[in-house]
């Protein structure tokens, strides 16, 4: 679990609907405007190979955006909005060049306004600790996906409750 690449709040188990809401409205969509800002980008074989995924997320979407309209606690919103902006990456950093190259058509700051479009409220105010960012898991803290968490993502937790299986009788 910890060569994963995930973001921290995933680290743990969610104690709380609104920690799902979060997860769901806020991330789920940031990773979505990050792969318009692909499908829009100059590099050919994103374009066309994410264009699907577009279609599929806006059912993610629309059920993230209608539990966020209904309130949810403020710490998991905020957390799930750090996280995002961070998953963006700095001002400076490796997506602000690949905008810059024309390869993203959104840069951090235009993927964070873009993302504050989609679910219709500005995210809160956040000061990331950029010095602590880690380009290739793209987070600022140490930590992993804990090992139940790990095994419920490989499908190996849901067999421990998955109904006995009898022989096939011939």
């Amino acid at each position: 679990p910890a060569s994963l690449s995930a973001l921290p709040y995933f680290d743990e188990p969610w104690s709380s609907w609104a920690h799902f809401v979060a997860a769901n409205a806020i991330l789920d969509t940031a990773f979505t405007v990050m792969v318009e800002a692909c499908v829009n980008g100059k590099v050919e074989v994103l374009r066309h190979r994410l264009r699907k995924m577009l279609t599929e997320e806006r059912y993610h979407f629309l059920h993230g955006r209608s539990w966020l309209r209904s309130g949810i606690e403020k710490g998991p919103l905020d957390e799930a909005w750090k996280q995002a902006i961070e998953w963006f990456g700095p001002p400076d950093g490796d997506t602000a060049g690949l905008h810059k190259e024309g390869k993203l058509s959104m840069g951090p700051a235009e993927l964070k306004a873009r993302l504050e479009e989609r679910v219709e409220t500005k995210a809160p105010a956040i000061k990331a600790d950029w010095n602590g960012w880690d380009p290739i898991r793209r987070r600022t803290r140490p930590g992993a996906v804990d090992d139940l968490t790990f095994g419920m993502l490989r499908g190996l937790e849901e067999k421990r409750f998955a109904p006995a299986t009898t022989e096939k009788q011939a």
